[in-house]
């Protein structure tokens, strides 16, 4: 038997984990997680399908409302408003880079338009990793590889689609967005379990 608090602990670690119910009603329990059975019932939880009805009595009246189905919802809303954010922020650094600058403004950019591209992009990738894992749990090394090589591509996208608006094409700029993509990975994977904290 799982208490509560267990499996909100281990769901939030982004593990998928299975709930083990004891049925004393006298009915099936139906629950939309998993394939129940009726008795001593076993339920996988799983992101994205967690929709907890409220217990009732034998009197009809409505048990107060499941604090795994309230945690649940809200990981799935924060899920969502991660998503929005990095597309936001992906747009933004898109018409930020494609903006008709003065060549003799490029040039005395300097150093800053490389500090400017390291944080972009690590701000980038440390969205995506937020979004992708409250949308699917625990994110696995072939997850950090694909954000490492969709911003890597996307990168040297940014810098090439920037020749047709008069902006350089810089090398250099696209070494600075992997350096960005790097530290991005790094300190998710490091600080990551501090992000369950806040939600």
């Amino acid at each position: 038997m799982f208490d509560v608090s267990e499996v909100l602990v281990n769901f939030r670690g982004g593990r998928h984990v299975s709930l083990e119910i004891a049925d004393s009603s006298p009915g099936p329990i139906n629950l939309p997680l998993g394939s129940p059975r009726v008795g001593n019932s076993s339920y996988t939880l799983l992101a994205g399908n967690t929709t907890l009805p409220p217990k009732k009595f034998l009197d009809g009246s409505e048990a107060m409302q499941d604090p795994l189905a309230t945690n649940l919802t809200r990981l799935r809303r924060a899920a969502s408003l991660a998503r929005i954010a990095t597309v936001l922020l992906l747009l933004a650094m898109f018409i930020g880079t494609h903006i008709p600058i003065a060549a003799s403004i490029q040039s005395h950019a300097g150093s800053t338009d490389k500090v400017a591209h390291i944080v972009a992009y690590l701000v980038l990738t440390i969205m995506a990793l937020v979004s992708w894992e409250l949308s699917i749990g625990e994110l696995r090394p072939h997850h950090y590889f694909t954000v490492w090589l969709c911003g890597t591509v996307y990168g040297a996208f940014d810098e090439i689609t920037q020749i047709p608006v008069g902006r350089t094409c810089d090398g250099l700029d696209w070494l600075a967005d992997i350096v960005g993509i790097v530290i991005g990975l790094t300190i998710f994977r490091i600080a990551r379990p501090l992000m369950y904290r806040f939600l």
